[in-house]
């Protein structure tokens, strides 16, 4: 009968028996922001189709889908333009904070 190896030791699992470490589980440390954008555009887009539909009820069925989708491609671009944008920002203060850095490293060789 096989030992099931403890979390610390390595395991093998394959033909060759080469051993192999555990896989560590990566930290849940998006999963609240996530839920907050989850329920943001649950909120939003319920009020959107409800306003759609109180306003816009005479449209055949698929102007109001048409309408949806182009809100969804809208939105979906701008806030694609404002976290790309909120990106390069900090990318362009990484690379100042290490620029010094790496002159000192230059300086010593």
């Amino acid at each position: 009968m096989a030992q099931v190896p403890k979390a610390d030791q390595a395991f093998t699992n394959n033909e060759s028996g080469t051993p192999q470490v555990s896989p560590v589980v990566p930290s849940l440390k998006f999963a609240c922001p996530l839920i907050g954008v989850f329920l943001s555009v649950l909120v939003g887009i319920t009020l959107y189709e409800t306003c759609k539909q109180l306003l816009f009820h005479h449209l055949t069925i698929w102007q109001p889908h048409s309408m949806t989708v182009h809100m969804v491609a809208i939105g979906s671009t701008v806030m694609g333009y404002v976290l790309l944008r909120k990106q390069g920002k900090l990318l362009e203060e990484v690379l100042l904070k290490a620029a010094p850095r790496n002159s000192k490293e230059e300086a010593w060789q």
